[in-house]
């Protein structure tokens, strides 16, 4: 999936094993996007911190939407990107007037522990990557 893609709003490119999922953009649909995380890490063979890990930076990152707009939807896609998984979300549908989505220091630093990288972009968007790390080693912003 390009960038343009990924900006213009348009679904994936259809490429292999792509997940796609659509929730309504609720507090209470972040538990199906965690799950929707672990499933894809543990497809992908990582061990279970990064599984673990997929789950939190998905919640946090998704959170962080939801907190910067009245949106309709939340689309999260999940996919492999040489044996890391590449999540991005997106929120579609504001009824108001967003504001810019912001990461406290907390949440910076325990997505520093949990993810390679990550980003937070317009639209509002964001993305992470994740591989299977030996205990102890982290990722960075």
């Amino acid at each position: 999936m390009s960038a343009a893609d990924v900006d213009a709003g348009v679904p994936a490119a259809l490429e292999d094993d792509v997940v796609v999922v659509d929730v309504p953009a609720r507090p209470r649909s972040l538990r199906l996007l965690r799950l929707a995380a672990a499933d894809a890490a543990a497809d992908l063979d990582l061990d279970i911190d990064a599984v673990e890990s997929a789950r939190i930076a998905v919640d946090e990152l998704s959170a962080i939407l939801l907190a910067s707009g009245p949106w309709q939807r939340l689309v999260v896609r999940f996919r492999a990107v040489d044996a890391r998984l590449r999540v991005e979300g997106e929120a579609f549908g504001p009824v108001g007037e967003p504001v810019e989505p912001a990461v406290d220091r907390v949440v910076e630093e325990l997505l520093s522990m949990c993810v390679e990288e990550y980003g937070i972009g317009d639209g509002p968007k964001f993305w992470f990557d994740i591989a299977a790390r030996s205990a102890g080693s982290a990722g960075s912003a």
